[in-house]
This record gives C-alpha cells, sequence and structure tokens, in this order.
C-alpha cells in the first residue's frame, strides 16, 4: 500500500460514511473505527482527547518500540454496568466499534498475529510511509485471517478530531500522493446530533441501548450549553478555510460536503479515486462494512442504506427558540455553504468577514502550537452539562435511568455468563 485517505473531520460530521462507501472495494482496506495519531501533550498539560485536543505525526525513528508506539496492549471487555468501553483495536468477538452489521460479519480478531505480523513488517522500516504502511497491512491481515483485504493499495483512516493535526505538511511529506478529505455538515445537523448524544447520557442511555429516551424528550432538554457547541461549529469552518488557504484546493487537501455525500455519492468518491488512482466499483455507492451491508452507526440507529436527508430530524430534536439562536450565529456562513453543490468545496471564495473570529484564527494560524491551542480552548467542555436548578426534566431522567438499568439486566447476565453472547453497549 502506498496511498492513504485521511477523513479528518470534527465529532458528527459525518465522516464515517465516506470510510463505509470504500469498503468493499478490491483495492482499498477501510478500517471499520476512528483512528487518530498521537495526541500532542506537549503544548499544554491537561490534554482531553476529545475533539478539539491536538494530534501530530512524530518524526521517524529508528529501533522504535512498536508495541508501545502503536499501543498494542490487549483490553480485555468489561462487562459491568456503567464501566463498558470501545475496543481501541475495534474489532473483538461479537464486536465491532460503533456500527450496527450483519451477523455473517466475522468479529474475530487475532491479537497475537497482529503484533507477531506488525513487528515482521514493521521492524526494517526506513520511514514513516513504510511503518504505517506495515502497521495497516498487521492490521487488516489479522482480522479474520485477511481473507476480506487483499494487498489493498490504499487505506482509509477516519478520525473525528482529524481536522486538529498539529501538523498536516508533514502528513503531506511523509505520505506521497495520500488524501486528506474533510466533511462539512450543516449547524443545525451537527448541533442536532450533539444534542442527542448529550441527552441520552443525561437519560442514562447508552450507544446501543433501549430504551432511548424519545424524541420529545430530548427536544425539552436544556441542560448543555448551546452556545458553546455552536463556537466549536464555527471554529471548524474557519480552520478549514484557513488550511485550504495554506494548502490549496485542488491538490491533496479536499473538502466536501456530508449532505452533498449523502445525496450523490458518486460525484465524491468518483472524484477521490481519480486522486489516489483507483478504479471506480459499483460497491463504492452503497456503504457497507466487510463487504455485507453497513446497517448504520449508534448515533442515528439502525437503517438501511444512505439517509439521503440526514439531517431533516433536526426539528424533532432542536426547539424553535434553539433553531432561532443557530440561526443568528451561523445564518450568513451556512447560506454560502448550502449554495456549494460540487466537490471539493471552496471556502477560500467566500469573503473572510463571514468567518468565525477570522483576524484572530489568522493571527495564531501562524505557529502551530498556538493554533491548537487556540482550537482546543474553543472546543473545551463543549459537552459538559450545566448547572441549574432542580426541573421537572430531572426527575424523569432519574426514572428513566432506573427504567434502562432494569431493562439491562438479561444482557448483562448473558454476558457473564455465555462468554461471546450480547452486544456490548458503552456510553
Amino acid at each position: 500500500m502506498k496511498k492513504f485517505i485521511f477523513i479528518a473531520g470534527i465529532n458528527r460530521s459525518g465522516g464515517s460514511l465516506l470510510a463505509r462507501l470504500f469498503d468493499g472495494h478490491s483495492d482499498v482496506a477501510s478500517y471499520p473505527m476512528e483512528l487518530n495519531f498521537p495526541f500532542k501533550k506537549d503544548i499544554y498539560g491537561f490534554v482531553d482527547r476529545i475533539t478539539g485536543s491536538p494530534t501530530y505525526i512524530p518524526d521517524f525513528k529508528e529501533n522504535l518500540n512498536l508495541n508501545e508506539y502503536f499501543d498494542t496492549k490487549k483490553e480485555e471487555p468489561v462487562f459491568s454496568w456503567g464501566k463498558e468501553k470501545s475496543d481501541k483495536f475495534g474489532v473483538r468477538k461479537n464486536y465491532l466499534e460503533k456500527a450496527f452489521y450483519e451477523t455473517k460479519v466475522n468479529t474475530n480478531f487475532d491479537h497475537d498475529l497482529y503484533i507477531s505480523k506488525l513487528h515482521e513488517y514493521c521492524k526494517n522500516s526506513e520511514n514513516n510511509l513504510e511503518l504505517y504502511s506495515g502497521k495497516h497491512k498487521a492490521y487488516f491481515e489479522s482480522w479474520d485471517q485477511g481473507k476480506n483485504i487483499k494487498n489493498p493499495k490504499v487505506v482509509i483512516q477516519h478520525d473525528s478530531n482529524g481536522l486538529f493535526l498539529n501538523n498536516f505538511e508533514k502528513y503531506f511529506e511523509d505520505f506521497n500522493k495520500s488524501i486528506v478529505a474533510v466533511p462539512i455538515r450543516n449547524i443545525k445537523g451537527y448541533v442536532a446530533a450533539e444534542k442527542t448524544r448529550i441527552a441520552r447520557r443525561y437519560f442514562g442511555a447508552r450507544r446501543f441501548s433501549k430504551p432511548l429516551p424519545p424524541k420529545s424528550l430530548i427536544k425539552n432538554f436544556n441542560q448543555y450549553d448551546l452556545n458553546s457547541i455552536i463556537r466549536t461549529w464555527n471554529t471548524s469552518i474557519t480552520r478549514i478555510r484557513l488550511l485550504q488557504e495554506k494548502f490549496g484546493n485542488e491538490n491533496s487537501f479536499v473538502v466536501y460536503r456530508f449532505e452533498n455525500l449523502a445525496k450523490d455519492p458518486k460525484q465524491i468518491i468518483d472524484y477521490l479515486c481519480e486522486k489516489v488512482e483507483i478504479k471506480t466499483e459499483s460497491i463504492l455507492y452503497e456503504p457497507t462494512l466487510m463487504n455485507v451491508p453497513w446497517m448504520g452507526n449508534s448515533q442515528q440507529g439502525k437503517s438501511k442504506g444512505i439517509n439521503k436527508k440526514p439531517n431533516d430530524y433536526y426539528k424533532d430534536i432542536l426547539s424553535e427558540d434553539e433553531i432561532k439562536v443557530i440561526d443568528k450565529e451561523t445564518s450568513d456562513i451556512m447560506e454560502k455553504i448550502s449554495k456549494i453543490s460540487t466537490c471539493p468545496v471552496d471556502l477560500t471564495k467566500i469573503d473572510d468577514r463571514y468567518f468565525f473570529d477570522y483576524k484572530n484564527h489568522k493571527k495564531f494560524s501562524k505557529n502551530n502550537d498556538s493554533w491548537s491551542l487556540y482550537c482546543a480552548f474553543a472546543f473545551s467542555g463543549f459537552r459538559k452539562l450545566k448547572l441549574t436548578s432542580v426541573e421537572s426534566l430531572s426527575i424523569i431522567a432519574v426514572v428513566f435511568k432506573f427504567f434502562v438499568r432494569i431493562w439491562h439486566i438479561p444482557r448483562l447476565f448473558k454476558q457473564k455468563y455465555f462468554k461471546g453472547s450480547g452486544k456490548q453497549n458503552y456510553t
């Protein structure tokens, strides 16, 4: 493998759809979970490891401790209420990260084989391209013995914090002819998705759990910081604009609209295939996971195919007052973006005055570390609940949490005493 496509978005921006559309292509290996580069901890000492925190591509060094560098330590699943968590490899028995999938997907990942192949393929690496190519090859050959992936020419890596990679220039230098693909999502769809995520935690629900709080409860939920979430979207749009100014728009930094991908995947997929020099295949226009239909992710729930209108549900999630606040803060820039139907999206054609805090953003962008700090602070605390007086909704939340807990007793019993049965959930 010689080329990568790094889907560098923010949370809830729709990057997983692009990853699943490329899945199944005969020349492509697409990771089933998000995969980030290492977090850059020397900029400030309280990295949250969530959206906004800077990551970076380290300089290549010989004689690396591969187990430490790629964090290969196996994680044992936890089957205790409230302590379940995701798996860093994204695959284990009866588990695939954040995805609904058909039962015929083989979820066996041979951890010992992965470590063995990692050392075999990476020990003689002379640069980052060879190092990461070896790592990717070891991973996919260790999943179901590599039956579904044969000598891929392109690897797809998705990170919902990827927009905050600290050194994109190194990505383009080390991974020649590779692509960064950046999704932009409509602000109302983004806020609705984030509000849903926070509300589900407030009401005690997990990612895949049933019962989920009804939309009416989520719509009336207001114990979160709406302005903070709007700020994160605005910050990301300005960052994308400045990255386009730096790296151009027609080369390897490709910006696309999530809504355009959902409506007409062929336009964007074919454009990216041409960029990385692989042929188009019919499987590219329907989302799959290991060559079988992908049935959606944990945020939107089980579904088939592509939701052509992925943001329409915001009317069921956001109140009229919330929509008014969103429009007041973002309507001008959103109106400009909404008119763009082509790929790539060129934000440099939009006047500077429409972008959030553009002058300060541009000033800090002259130094990667100061820019990273600016973005990290902009995203700091955007998922935290507000401290307010106790309301009737709080009482409902306590009752609903108790109901959810009872609902999950059979699943937890099955996991504990019948190993490998019952899907795992996590917050």
